[in-house]
């Protein structure tokens, strides 16, 4: 959609592309453990190893699609786990 925007507003922006959800590390570890990796392929997946936060660590994520969304009309189609089956399913079948 930025590729292709005629909007003058629109040209030469940054954007953010994202399903505007809140989504921890954990989960998504979880999510690809799930969902990628244990559905498809024989690989264990070791659990995650959490440590002590460090100075700049960002303790919590949510991308702002607004912009995104009033210049170039997005509007995410998939939630981040069916993206992630959708996603997974393309890979298989192009491996």
């Amino acid at each position: 959609m930025a590729a292709t925007v005629s909007v003058p507003a629109a040209v030469g922006q940054v954007y953010n592309v994202a399903v505007g959800e809140q989504t921890t590390l954990t989960e998504l570890h979880q999510l690809l453990s799930a969902r990628l990796v244990a559905r498809r392929t024989k690989l264990v997946v070791s659990p995650p190893t959490h440590r002590a936060f460090r100075g700049g660590d960002v303790r919590h994520s949510l991308a702002d699609i607004g912009k995104s969304r009033g210049l170039l009309g997005y509007a995410p189609t998939h939630r981040l786990r069916d993206g992630l089956d959708v996603t997974a399913d393309w890979y298989a079948r192009s491996a």
